[in-house]
């Protein structure tokens, strides 16, 4: 295959072994994702801090470390494995994580971001066969050794069930929705939606960044990919349930960005969004209003877009503050002419008269101004006279390139924004063009025109 910078590496065969087993009650099978707050976490085996081969040592050269690779011990693996067994088959674990990939500090992340919890993790607990630093007890990913979710009350027995195998409690996990590591802390949302780098990276630094604000509901399946979008931004993404916000509102004050992710919310009954909007109008509209007055940017792609302009948000006032209550629809996203649901990339322009902050100044090439739209319910429509207002105001911020309409928008338009710029909706999804690999036809593309950030 072709890499970004245009290199071309060919893979050599590869041995693949795999391994089946036979389970006798899936009813005592356990999943990674952490269970309880007030549990114990405990780690079996023992650390020894070979990094070779490891995902830090491919991030960040690591001076003076053991690079050699981990070591399988033939005769306590097995014996370490049969013992996680008997625990997972006598009820007495959670959940339960395998540390390969990223070491004990991404498996523990994993399990509690898993389950909305948060964590305090002691690496200094680890049983290792040295003296070893925290960064290499963190990230090594020596074999043969697995993280378990252990309530209070089992745990006596599952440490006798352990017996002399190496094993201690590492950590607790709590409802503090944060991962704290030697005194630093940061929220596991954050972790989940990084696409790039180590924890240990993420760690202390969260608070010089904006906390954008990413808005799910049942359906909502957009929430990841606009948060990773976020993050490679600088953001410090959260995702909150819309029934969480509906109870208190004025979580929405926490943050600088806010996002609307694309999906089917609530299975799109009704209409597509319709079901969402009507949530949000009647109980958190007068947040997110407020919100966009004192100057938080809003980005709502597909259908957070269908959701915007149903719940009042799109295209918004036309001059002054905003009402306090949210005001019928104006413009719709109609079934596309086709009638079917389209999955296709486009050509898109940018006016050059567009107030949108999201949009406007962005450079096109012709070969590189291509978004991804998948929807079925994403023509524009409205009257011409609210067409012509937002045209004269600066307020249509995307449209489809010429000969690429698919769906039959009145204008072309693929996103408007509102009357401050702020808050744009639009039906392609800029979240799933974030790197040149997702490009459709990214390996012809040349390196030149490769060394900027995608559309």
């Amino acid at each position: 295959f072709t890499t970004e910078d245009g290199r071309t590496i060919q893979i050599p065969p590869t041995l693949l072994i795999s391994g089946i087993g036979i389970v006798e009650d899936t009813e005592r099978c356990v999943t990674m994702d952490a269970k309880r707050a007030g549990n114990t976490l405990v780690l079996v085996g023992t650390t020894h801090g070979r990094m070779g081969g490891s995902h830090r040592c491919m991030l960040a050269p690591m001076p003076g470390v053991d690079t050699t690779l981990p070591q399988v011990d033939l005769k306590v693996g097995p014996i370490a494995a049969r013992a996680v067994a008997t625990c997972i088959a006598r009820g007495l674990v959670a959940s339960a994580h395998d540390c390969s990939e990223g070491g004990v500090l991404v498996a523990a992340a994993e399990m509690a971001f898993g389950g909305g919890l948060g964590l305090k993790l002691d690496l200094h607990a680890m049983p290792c066969a040295s003296a070893l630093p925290a960064e290499v007890r963190a990230f090594c990913e020596d074999p043969s050794r697995y993280l378990l979710e252990v309530a209070p009350e089992n745990l006596t027995a599952v440490q006798q069930a352990l017996g002399s195998l190496p094993h201690a409690v590492i950590g607790r996990f709590d409802d503090s929705g944060t991962l704290s590591v030697g005194g630093e802390m940061v929220p596991v949302d954050a972790l989940r939606c990084a696409p790039h780098g180590t924890a240990a990276g993420r760690v202390g630094d969260m608070n010089a960044k904006p906390k954008a604000l990413i808005i799910t509901a049942p359906g909502i399946n957009c929430d990841l990919e606009l948060s990773q979008a976020f993050a490679a931004a600088g953001a410090q993404p959260e995702s909150v349930l819309l029934n969480a916000l509906r109870r208190d509102p004025s979580r929405v004050d926490d943050f600088d960005l806010i996002g609307l992710p694309g999906g089917f919310s609530f299975g799109d009954d009704i209409a597509a969004g319709r079901v969402m909007a009507a949530l949000m109008r009647r109980e958190v509209y007068p947040a997110l209003a407020a919100a966009i007055a004192r100057g938080v940017p809003m980005i709502c792609p597909c259908n957070g877009f269908q959701i915007a302009v149903q719940a009042g948000l799109l295209p918004g006032p036309t001059s002054g503050a905003w009402p306090a209550e949210a005001q019928k629809p104006v413009v719709a996203l109609a079934n596309n002419q086709s009638g079917r649901f389209n999955d296709i990339w486009t050509g898109v322009t940018v006016p050059a008269n567009t107030r949108c902050v999201w949009t406007r100044g962005i450079s096109l090439d012709a070969h590189t101004d291509l978004m991804p739209s998948a929807h079925g319910e994403g023509r524009f429509v409205t009257d011409a006279t609210t067409l012509a207002h937002l045209d004269r105001n600066g307020q249509i911020a995307l449209r489809y390139a010429a000969n690429e309409n698919f769906n039959g928008s009145m204008d072309a338009v693929a996103g408007i924004c509102d009357a401050s710029g702020l808050v744009f909706g639009l039906m392609p999804h800029p979240e799933r063009f974030t790197r040149w690999t997702q490009h459709p036809w990214w390996t012809r593309l040349s390196a030149e025109q490769r060394r900027g950030e995608p559309l």
